[in-house]
């Protein structure tokens, strides 16, 4: 989930995708607001975000002899590359590829990432929020099948202008994924705020809901960039390599990336890195790859049956309604156990609904000291007969 040039982030593509193959990533999408990276598209130079010094990095990354300039009435004009020139320039068989993708960028913040897509799809619109979501995820269900290959969508930062809720998100029978940390952290609302619960508590909600109550499958968890800003560090700006995903996948390829993350065989990340993670037998456990002089603690968390489904409005200081998640009983989510370490396993019980992991460490994140280090693993479930 990151933005260039061709929306609103303050890069060139190459620049971007330059970043993340430097840093050691192996796959990343280039997701611009309702627009594929296709076509013919002029930038200039003052009028963009990057302006001047996005321009000389440019040229000094990638030569004049890449970089397509002209002039114009508002001075030098440089040409955005489309995204399957990148690929020529930038991918590398088995260690880096580009997955096209969108952000969808529908009505009220209510935005959601195709991801492969075959063609552009313009926001679906519908009557309630819960509609917007189905009709655009709906879309690039419909777009897989004519064009015959997998894609994906993911519900974005839910807490966006407190776009999204609970309630919202839970009905959706084919949502599969949310972002459950969205690296914009001082506009993103991952926290919640005194009225607005936190991403991760609302997924743990839409997951109890899902699975107990509307007998639909879990949505499992992203961590994204969500990256605009490429030329200057700071806590409320929205910067590359803060938050991720990986996916045990067979192959470096966009088919088998979807099919783990549609079997829930990938983890979320702001630091983390775990060495081994596996649910067999009833049994879900994982192991950290520690960072020297770290610890850490790992929960596990989850929803039990017998758990208070009534949810509670919320109400301002003056008594108005607040439109926003239900207040739930704290047995929705809770933390099941825990352990100090490296490495801890948890065996589902018989009244488990769900339980996934969470690692936080004691790592502050960079510009952010009162977050740490945290890696989550997607919920599993126990067999029924």
């Amino acid at each position: 989930h990151t933005h260039t040039h061709w929306s609103d982030g303050d890069h060139y593509p190459e620049m971007v995708v330059k970043w993340y193959k430097d840093h050691g990533y192996n796959f990343l999408c280039l997701s611009d607001h309702n627009v594929l990276s296709r076509g013919i598209r002029w930038t200039s130079v003052e009028q963009s975000r990057g302006k001047q010094k996005a321009y000389d990095s440019y040229l000094d990354a990638f030569s004049a002899l890449w970089v397509q300039r002209r002039s114009a009435d508002e001075g030098t004009e440089v040409r955005c590359k489309p995204l399957d020139e990148i690929q020529h320039l930038m991918s590398a068989s088995g260690q880096f590829i580009l997955i096209e993708s969108e952000e969808i960028s529908d009505r009220a913040a209510i935005h959601l990432n195709g991801i492969n897509l075959s063609e552009l799809i313009e926001p679906q619109r519908g009557a309630t929020v819960t509609d917007v979501l189905a009709n655009n995820i709906n879309a690039v269900s419909e777009q897989q099948q004519v064009a015959g290959r997998k894609m994906i969508c993911t519900i974005n930062h839910p807490n966006f202008k407190w776009a999204l809720t609970a309630e919202d998100i839970a009905p959706v029978k084919d949502a599969r994924f949310m972002e459950i940390y969205n690296n914009g952290q001082h506009h993103i609302n991952n926290e919640g705020d005194e009225l607005h619960i936190g991403v991760e508590r609302m997924w743990d909600i839409v997951l109890t809901k899902r699975l107990a109550e509307l007998n639909l499958g879990p949505i499992y968890g992203v961590a994204v960039d969500d990256a605009h800003r490429y030329h200057q560090q700071a806590a409320t700006l929205m910067n590359p390599g803060r938050a991720w995903i990986c996916v045990r996948s067979a192959f470096l390829a966009p088919e088998s990336l979807f099919e783990a993350m549609e079997s829930g065989d990938f983890y979320a990340s702001t630091g983390v890195e775990l060495k081994s993670m596996g649910f067999e037998a009833g049994r879900l456990h994982l192991e950290i790859n520690p960072e020297r002089g770290v610890s850490y603690k790992i929960q596990f968390i989850g929803t039990r049956i017998g758990y208070d489904p009534n949810g509670k409005p919320v109400f301002d200081g003056e008594g108005n309604p607040v439109r926003t998640t239900l207040t739930y009983s704290d047995k929705v989510g809770e933390v099941l156990a825990e352990v100090e370490g490296t490495a801890a396993s948890y065996t589902l019980k018989d009244q488990d609904i769900y339980v996934r992991a969470r690692v936080v460490s004691s790592k502050p994140r960079e510009f952010f000291p009162e977050l740490f280090e945290s890696a989550w693993t997607q919920p599993v479930m126990p067999q029924r007969a």
